[in-house]
Parts: structure tokens; sequence; C-alpha cells
């Protein structure tokens, strides 16, 4: 069996995260090196390297959470924009950045792949998960 990814890790409970949803295929959480408060994650449960590999159902079911979650963002953040980008370097598992935006650059690759991000403490995690959680079932 090949190795997991961190995010099958996560998904399988051997990692912590800050869950904002979960069905049969997808996995929602709070991204640890976000580049603003909010910054999520949207997953397949499949660990498929290349989000363009994934099923079409898949990748709508992906997206139907993306929608939910950047109103959910919307309503609990307040950015300018919510921003979608798919980049896939960084794990080998598929996966969808949903970012709340300011300006433009929040998303440039020099947010998205340098030093411009942050690590978050897990008890922000925790409380902004909640707040999206609650805003999300709304």
């Amino acid at each position: 069996m090949a190795d997991k990814t961190v995010f099958t890790r996560i998904i399988d409970g051997e990692l912590p995260c800050a869950k904002v949803y979960e069905d049969d295929q997808v996995f929602a959480f709070m991204s640890r090196e976000a580049i603003r408060p909010g910054h999520a994650l949207v997953i397949p449960k499949d660990p498929v390297p290349d989000f363009f590999d994934l099923g079409d159902d898949v990748i709508v079911n992906i997206m139907r959470v993306a929608k939910q979650l950047a109103k959910a963002i919307e309503s609990e953040f307040h950015p300018r924009r919510v921003g979608l980008v798919v980049a896939g370097f960084d794990v080998p598992h598929a996966h969808l950045h949903v970012i709340p935006m300011h300006e433009y650059h929040d998303i440039t690759s020099k947010n998205i792949l340098e030093d411009a991000i942050q690590e978050t403490s897990m008890d922000e995690l925790e409380a902004n998960a909640a707040r999206l959680r609650k805003a999300f079932l709304a």
C-alpha cells in the first residue's frame, strides 16, 4: 500500500484538524497555513493526486461544498471576495483552497506558495471552524 498523504491522515483522524464539513465523498477543514482567517480546504476522501483526474460527480460535490463554504466565509469573515485555488504542488492529494480575499494578491503565487502564509494555532482554527459550521448549516 502506498504511503498515506497528510490529508488522508487527517481524514482518518491520525492528525488533528478543525473540521467544517464531511460527507461520503469530501472533507472540508481549516487550513493550518491560512492566508487569511477563514481559509479552508475542500478535499476528496479518495487520495487522487490531480484534481482533474477526479470523477465529475466528486468535482461537482467539491464545488457544491465550496459554494456553501464561501457563503459561510462571507457571512462570518466579511471579505471583499472569496477565491478558489487549485494548485496541488504541496500535497499529492487533490484539494481546493477556499480563501477569504481582501485584495487580489491574497491568491497570487507569492501568498499561496511562499512565506506570506503563517501557521495558525489549533485554538484559532477550531474557533473559525465553529463559526463556519454554524453559518454553513444556516
